[in-house]
């Protein structure tokens, strides 16, 4: 595929249609790939719902609607705005929208029912959050692998296209505890590989694993007035890493992430440095 005035052109047995909503904003530069889940079972629903003019009057859509057979749906072009990440942060960047294109992979997301432990359409994991509603070792469905290496191809086309992307992250990273999608059954590790060449720990959580930790506002020991010190077992999402330091964000609990006293579906992050020594990945998450 090759991407020609900001849209998809297929090559020769690729299955992409252009179907453009009319909710498209202004110019971006996008400097983020942001995956969601779509939370329903097919492609039709999503790509219906991002051109309806009377009921969606929130004027939600994404640039791209990735179906289970890999057929793909460019919504909006990849140089245009467009309302999928809603209230969303980043290593202080506050909406994300503004900075990323989104892709929307269809997929229903948590299981409402109980499945047998051994099927091929789900799996039974954790979310790496564990937000409310969602319990521990919860059934998520599967990503087929066709689905998967569509999307693997799409997002290098993305960033050979747009050299400005650095970073491929999952709507529950820019919105924690608000959103859970990708979910933990998609593969970061596989991803990263696929569309990278190597894998990282941005994104994942991991824990501190020494009592006082100190959450610091600078990368040094040198730091004399820490934000606070953690103890034993809080939970901290990876941003970056500098030398010896993780830059991270606290998401022990969704009051670390969702503004007291405001707009109850407002994300924030509180940003700061621990010593990478101090921190151990959490389990569960790949």
């Amino acid at each position: 595929m090759k991407i020609i005035n900001h849209l998809l052109v297929p090559e020769s047995g690729e299955n992409i249609k252009i179907n453009l909503s009319p909710f498209a904003g202004v110019t971006i530069n996008p400097s983020f790939l942001i995956i969601h889940y779509t939370a329903t079972d097919n492609a039709s629903s999503p790509i219906s719902w991002f051109k309806d003019t009377k009921g969606n009057t929130s004027k939600i859509a994404a640039h791209i609607v990735l179906g289970k057979d890999g057929a793909i749906t460019q919504m909006i072009p990849f140089d245009k705005k467009a309302n999928h990440a809603g209230s969303s942060n980043w290593d202080g960047k506050d909406g994300m929208n503004t900075f990323g294109i989104g892709i929307e992979v269809v997929n229903a997301g948590q299981v409402s029912k109980t499945f047998p432990a051994k099927t091929n359409s789900v799996i039974k994991i954790s979310h790496k959050h564990n937000p409310p509603g969602v319990g521990a070792g919860e059934y998520w469905f599967n990503y087929p692998q066709v689905q998967l290496d569509a999307l693997y191809k799409l997002s290098r086309a993305i960033l050979s296209a747009y050299p400005n992307i650095k970073s491929t992250l999952g709507h529950d990273d820019v919105s924690p505890y608000r959103k859970t999608d990708p979910g933990p059954a998609f593969s970061w590790d596989a991803f990263k590989k696929a569309v990278y060449g190597s894998s990282n720990n941005i994104g994942k959580v991991f824990t501190v694993n020494t009592a006082g930790t100190n959450f610091r506002k600078v990368p040094s020991t040198q730091d004399n007035d820490p934000i606070k010190p953690l103890p034993i077992g809080y939970q901290v999402g990876l941003i970056g890493i500098d030398g010896e330091w993780s830059k991270v964000y606290l998401v022990n609990a969704r009051a670390d992430v969702i503004v007291k006293n405001s707009d109850p579906a407002k994300c924030y992050k509180q940003i700061g440095w621990i010593k990478s020594s101090l921190l151990t990945l959490k389990p569960g998450q790949s």
